[in-house]
């Protein structure tokens, strides 16, 4: 029988070395925006990292020096790029590199087709009881709703631009918003939060980006001025892989750790405010399928 003592010297053992495997492939690859690899001779090392890849669903150029015949048939069927000489090598990554970056730096006015979508104008608002009630009435203070007259794909990165103004709430906390990578709304609010990040613009011009589970408000920052109810302000959010960015009238904030692998739907949502707003525009800047 093993003594409790032995017990725990090897559930450390057991921990540790699942820290090191971590660190050593993981780590940097969750960091990664793309991951190029050269599987020439089938390095194992290398294998592990785009297995690891595959798993985290990155963006990947996948190289080789030899024929497509050399290859085992579970990664002969995936797009490998062959090269010949070291100069294949250089044009084949700027390509790919070149490609990447002009999807992710694309702006509103590139308007691509099935990628860009835009609303000229609405309103959003709470019921009317809403704005007597107190915050022990939570549920009752919020609503989510879909983009009006848009039917919008489950995203992961995309770019958002909006003019907005709050012309009605319950104190200056309350706030106008948008809830990015969400499930499904089936108007039970739980499900519609969990794994969703929210950037809300409160009535007091403070911008948060709230990471659910855990209504953790790991960023705040006051990005835009006070809401008079007459005056429309901006907002333009960008959304790409595990960074989100926040731009207002007065400022910006920025955060690092957003949940990296959920695609999920866009919608507008608000606590106890009336809010309207005007040329919504939405670009998809997604370059990687969700698989089912």
């Amino acid at each position: 029988m093993v003594s409790p003592e032995l017990l725990v010297s090897e559930m450390e053992n057991y921990r540790e070395s699942s820290k090191q495997l971590f660190h050593r492939f993981v780590d940097n690859l969750k960091k990664s925006d793309l991951v190029i690899a050269d599987i020439t001779s089938l390095n194992p090392n290398v294998m592990i990292e785009v297995g690891i890849a595959i798993d985290l669903h990155k963006n990947i150029l996948l190289l080789s020096g030899d024929s497509a015949s050399k290859l085992p048939f579970d990664i002969s069927g995936f797009q490998i790029k062959f090269y010949s000489k070291a100069t294949d090598i250089k044009q084949i990554i700027n390509k790919f590199i070149d490609g990447y970056l002009s999807i992710k730096q694309m702006s509103f006015e590139d308007k691509p087709d099935g990628n860009y979508f835009s609303v000229p104008e609405g309103i959003i608002t709470c019921d009317d009881k809403a704005f007597g009630l107190d915050r022990s009435h939570m549920v009752d203070l919020y609503r989510i709703t879909d983009i009006p007259e848009l039917t919008l794909p489950r995203m992961k990165d995309l770019k958002i631009g909006v003019e907005f103004k709050i012309e009605k709430y319950g104190d200056p906390s309350d706030w106008f918003g948008f809830m990015f990578r969400s499930a499904e709304n089936t108007g039970k609010y739980e499900p519609l939060f969990h794994g969703s990040v929210l950037v809300n613009s409160r009535v007091n011009g403070r911008t948060d980006i709230t990471m659910y589970p855990g209504e953790s408000i790991p960023r705040h920052k006051s990005t835009n001025l006070h809401h008079d109810g007459n005056t429309y302000q901006f907002l333009e959010i960008e959304l790409d892989e595990r960074t989100i960015t926040v731009t207002g009238n007065n400022g910006s904030i920025q955060y690092d750790a957003v949940n990296l692998l959920n695609f999920g739907y866009l919608y507008l949502a608000t606590y106890r405010t009336k809010t309207s707003f005007k040329n919504l525009r939405i670009l998809n800047t997604t370059t990687v399928s969700e698989v089912a």
